[in-house]
């Protein structure tokens, strides 16, 4: 049998490996390329929407301004997270040295406000390099 023989497994591992880094890259290229498309896609489908249903699907607003009958529905999302680097171990002049290295603390922001006019969304913005979908 062909997918016993070592020599076969052998001679397959690397074209399978490259077919593996293969779709790995391209779905990297598309994930980081549709990021900030697929947000903007998300929120054109709320155009029209009523203020109910906005509410429905993204909860109470983080913050709301009215001004001249419009009104400004802001919705804001902060991802903080963090690393560690590995740090290091090292034998020298008879003795042990470890040590950690240096930590990393990264901030994601989004800020998404929903213009309504006669309690329908007409338009949006965001902001922050966190808006993804």
């Amino acid at each position: 049998m062909p997918w016993r023989d070592d020599r076969y497994r052998e001679a397959r591992s690397p074209a399978i490996m490259w077919r593996m880094r293969r779709l790995l890259i391209a779905i990297l290229l598309v994930a980081g390329c549709a990021t900030a498309k697929g947000y903007e896609a998300m929120l054109e489908g709320w155009l029209g929407a009523s203020e109910r249903e906005l509410v429905a699907g993204w909860g109470v607003p983080d913050s709301i301004y009215e001004a001249d009958g419009v009104r400004f529905l802001q919705y804001s999302d902060t991802e903080v997270y963090g690393s560690v680097d590995p740090g290091y171990f090292s034998v020298w002049g008879g003795g042990v040295y470890t040590g950690v290295g240096a930590s990393r603390i990264y901030t994601r922001r989004c800020e998404t406000t929903f213009t309504l006019e006669d309690g329908r969304v007409t338009a949006w913005r965001y902001d922050g390099g966190g808006c993804r979908a």
